[in-house]
């Protein structure tokens, strides 16, 4: 019995530190990412005067320029609005559906980036059909981020209505959002794997492969494994949320935020990733981008499409 209590003591003591801790690390992740809007513009206008290309608003702020420079606002609000959510104990709905709307945009951004960026190498990957059917996908995900929103919005935090049927709508919403989201990410990190099995097969055979692709390569199978442990672990907070909605299960509690407070710094991870690929894309000359026989369009079997600008 008092082995018993001694556990249960140091669980108290573990949940409360890691409590927090999630009242803090999501500030101070988005206090190190609030300069990452400006490094990007940054990176992209030194682009520009390195390739003598005029300061147009059409060509900063292109699609893949634009998405990235959201990923990291919508990546710092929510950081902001979860340290809030997270001090409430999950009681601010205000500030809960703020960093659910944050959430929602840096999904909805991180998905179109890497399919924009990544568009050749996806479709030299898969099949005609597949790559259809998962573009279908790219266009239902901005549909479905918004459900969590709505369930939110229709009928509040479902914590503080304390409405087991609400919060079991809220969390269905949540699975088809993040379902879809999976669904499209595992999608890019085969094609990603499949894409280095094959540089790794034309090593051997001396080919020569197209350095733009090798770095989208690498950083997208790092930003997409980052994505994917984000999407678990906040399903396994989820999952500890319905077994025990009001978070006073020691043991449940510690499960929650271990996965709450991990998923943070996964989304941060994927982040700078991203970050990290615009930086080493933008190093390379027009030789390095345009050249090699394992390049996009060869790869691909097509010439002149979109989607692997700069």
């Amino acid at each position: 019995m008092t082995s018993t209590m001694g556990a249960n003591s140091t669980i108290a003591r573990v949940n409360e530190a890691l409590y927090q801790i999630s009242c803090h690390s999501p500030t101070a992740l988005a206090i190190l990412f609030s300069a990452t809007p400006f490094l990007v513009f940054y990176i992209i206008l030194n682009d520009l005067s390195t390739r003598k290309q005029s300061w147009k608003l059409a060509t900063i702020f292109a699609p893949i320029n634009s998405l990235l420079i959201l990923i990291c606002i919508s990546f710092t609000g929510f950081g902001i609005f979860q340290s809030f959510y997270n001090k409430s104990r999950e009681r601010a709905p205000m500030a809960g559906f703020t960093s659910q709307v944050f959430l929602s945009i840096w999904e909805v951004s991180f998905v179109y980036f890497s399919w924009i960026r990544s568009a050749d190498l996806l479709r030299a990957m898969a099949t005609p059909c597949m790559f259809s059917f998962y573009k279908t996908l790219l266009y239902l995900c901005p549909i479905t981020s918004i459900l969590p929103l709505v369930t939110l919005s229709a009928i509040g935090n479902p914590v503080i209505v304390g409405n087991r049927m609400a919060l079991n709508i809220f969390f269905a919403t949540n699975m088809i959002n993040g379902s879809t989201v999976i669904l499209l990410d595992n999608f890019f990190l085969t094609s990603f794997i499949a894409y280095k099995k094959r540089l790794h097969d034309d090593m051997g055979m001396c080919v020569n492969t197209s350095k733009k692709l090798e770095i989208i390569a690498r950083y997208g199978l790092m930003a997409s494994g980052f994505a994917m442990a984000t999407l678990n672990l906040f399903g396994a907070s989820s999952i500890a949320m319905m077994i025990d909605p009001d978070l006073v299960v020691d043991w449940v509690v510690c499960v929650y935020y271990v996965a709450w407070l991990l998923k943070d710094f996964c989304l941060a991870g994927t982040g700078f990733c991203l970050i990290a690929m615009k930086i080493d894309i933008v190093k390379l000359g027009p030789s390095d981008v345009n050249n090699g026989t394992g390049g996009a369009n060869e790869l691909a079997g097509t010439s002149g499409r979109s989607g692997m600008g700069k």
